[in-house]
């Protein structure tokens, strides 16, 4: 995609809208990039959009200023799906703001306006999630998310108005969302990331991916503990084995007895460190999948659709196991129809 096919979809999202967009100028600094202004009747604002070979693409808007309109013009941007470019979006600490009290005030069916977290579970604790296990060619992200009384009234308002399970949020709120917690709930986190080749090296040390799966949350676990202001604390993790294998984990760490670990399933739903775990390993998933389809130069699919056709697409430049995990079915009929062709 080229700088103006770029202008031209965030353009026509903003059009779609009610949103003008007006003074269009092709600039040069060093290097082109395209300036507009945008925005309302009674406001507008100053957007760039650059582009980069490292980097991709940047929709500039860090000169927005402390305006109820811009939160709008923000929240359109960040809904526009350019899932399959990569990109970047910067807007100004004071407009963060801003998109708090707005996103709070505006808390929709899919956003859990106040919590429900019962006596087992605390809202001091930390909860650990992960998005990417179901898909043959996905990324794996685990997240932790520490809760303790060192957050601020502001990071635990944002917590409480707009942290929800992220299957529930659109894209583009889960952006959002995300971002604010980042700023305002900084060190309060951990985060990883296994691409498919880190992936299938994990699967071949143990065999088994619900194990896979725990020794990755243990990693989090062990990293928050340090983190959170709490002896002992509580740990909530969405349950997705009947076994033990979370506690064989925590067990291998020297962690077992360092902290009250809970496994429920709905977790996210129960326990707002889960839901904000959720939200953040979902963002980071999202922006793993565009990197990774840039650079493949080929959209990655999401869950079990298409595997077949991305395989064929990309077989010839990319061994397998770098772009898929290999224990998965729809991997493994790929390769054996591969390998009666040869």
């Amino acid at each position: 995609m080229t700088l103006k096919e770029m202008f031209t979809l965030v353009s026509n999202g903003l059009t779609a809208h009610g949103i003008v967009v007006s003074d269009i100028k092709m600039m040069q600094n060093t290097a082109e990039f395209i300036q507009f202004r945008t925005g309302f009747s009674n406001w507008v604002g100053q957007i760039n959009i650059y582009s980069s070979k490292k980097n991709g693409f940047t929709i500039d808007m860090s000169r927005f200023g402390d305006n109820p309109e811009s939160a709008k013009i923000i929240e359109i941007i960040q809904n526009i799906d350019l899932s399959e470019f990569k990109h970047k979006i910067t807007i100004p600490a004071i407009c963060l703001q801003r998109l708090s009290e707005v996103v709070a005030s505006q808390a929709s069916e899919n956003v859990i306006s106040n919590p429900t977290v019962s006596e087992k579970f605390p809202l001091f604790c930390i909860g650990a999630d992960e998005v990417g296990k179901g898909g043959a060619c996905e990324t794996l992200v685990t997240a932790a998310f520490c809760i303790d009384n060192s957050l601020s009234q502001e990071a635990m308002s944002i917590l409480k108005h707009m942290v929800a399970d992220s299957k529930t949020l659109t894209d583009g709120k889960i952006r959002q969302v995300a971002q604010l917690i980042k700023k305002y709930c900084a060190g309060k986190y951990v985060i990883h990331t296994y691409n498919p080749r880190e992936y299938n090296a994990m699967y071949a040390k143990y065999g088994n991916l619900n194990v896979l799966l725990a020794q990755a949350h243990a990693r989090n676990i062990a990293e928050a503990v340090e983190l959170i202001n709490i002896e002992c604390p509580t740990v909530v993790v969405d349950q997705f084995a009947s076994n033990n294998v979370v506690s064989e984990a925590l067990s291998q760490r020297n962690l077992l007895n360092k902290v009250n670990l809970i496994e429920t399933t709905r977790a996210e739903e129960k326990s707002m460190a889960v839901a904000a775990a959720s939200v953040l390993a979902r963002d980071a998933f999202l922006s793993v999948m565009d990197e990774r389809s840039k650079e493949i130069g080929v959209t990655v699919p999401k869950g079990a659709n298409m595997v077949g056709s991305f395989l064929a697409r990309v077989h010839n430049k990319h061994d397998i196991g770098e772009v898929a995990k290999l224990h998965f079915t729809p991997v493994k009929e790929f390769m054996r129809g591969k390998s009666r062709l040869l």
